[in-house]
């Protein structure tokens, strides 16, 4: 199955509100009733607040949101390194079948 694999592409949320993991297939697979060789995981990480307030949204005397932003960031660094782990997991069973 993951032989399969013919490119692993992993973007990081640096300048997005998401981390992707596209895999593109040598071979199409079925879904449904749909041939596809493209899949993509993703995730939203950051909040929708984030997005109508920006960085100068935040009032650095609040104490409530600073921690609220230091949790934002934390949440976001944790889901990149799940998604990186995940992504390193498939390249290596990938490899191991070849």
């Amino acid at each position: 199955m993951f032989s399969n694999i013919k490119h692993l592409i992993y973007q990081p949320s640096e300048n997005e509100f998401i981390t992707v993991l596209h895999v593109h297939l040598k071979n199409a697979i079925m879904v449904g009733n749909k041939k596809i060789t493209d899949i993509q995981f993703y995730r939203e990480v950051a909040s929708a607040l984030a997005d109508d307030h920006g960085r100068g949204g935040v009032d650095i005397y609040d104490k409530d949101e600073l921690e609220k932003e230091q949790r934002e960031r934390d949440e976001r660094r944790r889901h990149e390194k799940d998604f990186k782990e995940f992504g390193k997991k498939i390249v290596d069973k990938a490899f191991k079948e070849v």
